[in-house]
């Protein structure tokens, strides 16, 4: 059996890039939901794990739990929208972006999930929204081979 690059240990705190960098990530993070007391830490990483072995109905569980905690945190929004997107459940997906952007209304990342959900139920109108926000944030990089000659918006 492969032996993880980096060791783990229960403390009041752990580190998740340290996590992230092992060759053992999945049995690791497990280590750690095992190991630390707080609820809200084992549940998303809980979620996590269950994303990575592609267990829809678990991932959703747990992130619907943490999201009823805590209804503001865009991370967890973007998780569970990612998710429903993955399984091509829009509709589900559109009402965490709709609030991701309530919370933060540059969220490129949403604006972009949002309009393409909108476009796959069909709704053209709330995507072509959407989509026309986006024009600020398209850049066109002029190069050359041998030199930068500036952005272009």
């Amino acid at each position: 059996m492969k032996q993880s690059k980096i060791t783990t240990e229960a403390t009041d705190s752990f580190s998740l890039e340290d996590i992230c960098r092992s060759d053992n990530l999945v049995r690791n993070l497990l280590d750690i939901i095992e190991s630390h007391p707080d609820e809200t830490a084992v549940n998303f990483g809980r979620s996590i794990i269950y994303s990575f072995e592609d267990d829809f109905d678990k991932t959703v569980n747990y992130l619907e739990f943490l999201i009823q905690k805590f209804p503001n945190i865009s991370l967890l929004r973007c998780r569970i929208a990612q998710t429903f997107i993955s399984e091509n459940n829009y509709e589900n997906a559109i009402i965490h972006l709709e609030k991701i952007l309530e919370l933060d209304q540059e969220d490129l990342t949403a604006k972009i999930w949002l309009t393409f959900s909108y476009f796959k139920i069909g709704n053209t109108e709330k995507a072509n929204k959407y989509l026309n926000g986006l024009e600020k944030f398209v850049y066109i990089l002029k190069a050359m081979p041998d030199r930068y000659s500036g952005l272009n918006s």
